[in-house]
């Protein structure tokens, strides 16, 4: 795929959180999160894919942003890689490690307690 071909999927992923930013669209623990506020993470995440087809890790738990960092690395046509924090320390590293990714994304205590790889951007969500 280049630059100027999208999938439909990406096209899709782009659009919706557009039709209404303020209406809600995720609950988590009690509350709502907007449209717009999933399209911020959504546009952020998808800065990171370097090129269509890229591979990029998310330490995938059940929260807003993780939901929205599928969709950004989904939306610029990367290819999500899912990985499991909840398999315990060390089969969660050697996953990591074994997988060889340049970009992998988590939230801050995941990718302190579980990364030990050096060279691997992380993006913190």
């Amino acid at each position: 795929m280049t630059a100027r071909e999208t999938h439909a999927l990406a096209e899709r992923i782009a659009a919706i959180p557009k039709l209404d930013p303020a209406a809600p669209a995720l609950e988590f623990d009690g509350r709502w999160h907007s449209w717009g506020a999933l399209d911020a993470t959504l546009a952020s995440v998808a800065s990171l894919v370097p090129e269509p087809g890229a591979q990029v890790g998310i330490l995938l738990r059940d929260r807003p942003a993780h939901v929205g960092a599928l969709l950004g690395v989904l939306r610029a046509g990367g290819c999500a890689v899912t990985i499991n924090p909840h398999r315990g320390l060390v089969r969660t590293r050697e996953d990591i490690a074994a997988l060889r990714l340049g970009i992998l994304i988590g939230d801050e205590a995941d990718l302190r307690e579980l990364v030990v790889a050096t060279g691997v951007r992380t993006h913190v969500e």
